[in-house]
């Protein structure tokens, strides 16, 4: 299980590193570089109440399904399509909560009609969650691989046009319609992968609404408190400090989604593995070993980055605002990182089904997050922000770690904490070093390039990364080609 972990993971990720922060950190940047801070700052908070909102069109039937179907390693057509009317239920009712929530924010007409056009878009962007639930349950990486980029590939290509065509000028309203014609594309696509794979035969023990709904509640509860506790920041932001901040915090926000977007391929791979392992009863520790020390290494390297030469990458993407950001762009990393190991805990916790504790650690995040936001952001603005979600994320993170190192082996966890700590100073020692960090800022490129080698070495020399998996993984792929 190890392997196949590995070998999906590779295929998983390349693609996505592919498409996805090539997305975020060059064309949606240069998007936010000509409609300007204030103007992309409302989009984005605008977006976020629909993030936040977004629940009601799923109540935890997503990863309900996904446990679902990695147990029952089947798909009932009429389980599927009574699933698929209660998605459009729920789609309606989450239409009519977003427009009810823009009257009370008091939005103007103008931007109420962008969010709803926004909720369209995360309607079909539900669904296709949904579909690729089946996929995934199913083991079928490789086709859920090629749905998860593909709205970012159809609107890469769309946003890309547009950029070309007009040289100077970019309205977000071009983005907004972009993004509900890629969604609805790829709903599309999802579906017919799906219709190819049920089982047409009808199922007598269909489950109902309510049953289904019943089953995933604690995941709904617990996606909703996670949702607010992520996505509330913007909102808070730019209603207590205006769009301007808003527009500046995103700047570092876009590089926390490009490392998210990389991170939650964890927990799309993990989540029916560890479910199929806990129900034959298989011994989990070297999956759990594994994923922490890949996500470690490769979030850690990135918070180091942002420290080193944080500016440097900033003025890479952004035309404007370069010195604001900083700050709140390495807070942000470090609250991304944290957020990323939560895939690995998070999902091993989600996959045993003792969702109470995951439940109470998100209510206990949510309202500390808010309460250091509403302290913050009247005196920091954007830095405040970042500042409250690093807190909140690492505080969860580190609740998480302690529940699964008491409850799934976890003597055979602290030589990994050991690894991790020597990988850390070793990783750090060469910038403590003025000459170098001065040499850092006067050449970025260098310094990227510097600083993922010398984690790369470090990782290696820990033990945090093996070469032998990958080793056996070539090994048994030219095998495959040979026979």
């Amino acid at each position: 299980m190890k392997g196949t972990f590995i070998s999906n993971l590779i295929l998983l990720v390349g693609l996505n590193l592919l498409v996805k922060p090539l997305y975020l950190l060059v064309v949606e940047a240069e998007i936010q570089n000509r409609a300007g801070a204030e103007e992309f700052g409302m989009y984005f908070a605008l977006l976020n109440i629909t993030f936040i909102l977004n629940i009601i069109t799923d109540l935890g039937i997503t990863n309900h399904n996904t446990r679902m179907i990695a147990s029952e390693a089947s798909i009932q057509s009429s389980q599927l399509m009574k699933m698929m009317k209660l998605k459009a239920l729920l789609g309606i009712l989450f239409m009519a909560a977003l427009f009810i929530t823009g009257f009370v924010l008091q939005y103007n007409a103008h931007q109420i009609y962008l969010l709803v056009i926004l909720g369209i878009s995360q309607v079909f962007a539900s669904a296709i969650l949904f579909l690729r639930s089946y996929l995934t349950g199913m083991h079928l990486f490789k086709h859920d691989s090629v749905i998860s980029i593909l709205d970012k590939i159809i609107l890469l290509a769309l946003m890309t046009c547009l950029l070309l065509i007009h040289h100077d000028t970019f309205k977000v309203e071009w983005l907004i319609y972009g993004q509900l014609i890629a969604y609805g594309l790829t709903c599309l696509v999802a579906i017919g992968m799906i219709s190819r794979k049920y089982d047409k035969q009808q199922n007598s023990s269909d489950t109902s609404w309510i049953s289904v709904l019943k089953d995933s509640t604690p995941y709904a509860t617990l996606i909703i408190i996670s949702m607010f506790a992520y996505r509330t920041d913007t909102v808070m932001l730019e209603r207590m400090k205006g769009s301007m901040d808003a527009g500046i915090y995103a700047m570092g926000f876009r590089f926390f989604e490009a490392l998210n977007m990389i991170s939650y391929l964890f927990a799309v791979l993990l989540l029916p593995m560890f479910t199929r392992m806990l129900s034959k009863r298989e011994d989990v520790t070297a999956l759990i070993h594994t994923g922490l020390k890949i996500m470690f290494t490769g979030t850690w390297t990135v918070v180091l980055l942002s420290f080193v030469v944080g500016e440097g990458l900033l003025s890479m993407v952004y035309d404007h605002h370069i010195e604001e950001a900083s700050l709140p762009f390495v807070w942000l990393m470090i609250s991304a990182m944290f957020f990323s190991l939560q895939y690995i805990t998070g999902t091993l916790i989600t996959a045993s089904g003792k969702m109470k504790i995951l439940i109470m650690v998100a209510t206990i995040g949510l309202l500390f997050n808010l309460s250091m936001n509403i302290l913050l952001i009247p005196r920091y603005g954007a830095e405040g922000c970042a500042k409250a979600s690093a807190i909140t994320q690492g505080l969860m993170f580190i609740a998480q770690l302690i529940y699964v190192s008491k409850h799934f082996n976890h003597k055979t966890l602290w030589p990994e904490y050991i690894r991790a700590i020597a990988y850390v100073v070793l990783s750090t020692l060469p910038w403590a070093f003025q000459g170098i960090r001065s040499y850092a800022v006067v050449h970025p490129t260098v310094a990227i390039v510097s600083c993922g080698l010398i984690c790369l070495l470090a990782a290696y020399a820990t033990g945090m990364l093996e070469y032998k998996p990958f080793l056996v993984l070539l090994k048994s792929r030219f095998q495959r080609e040979e026979t």
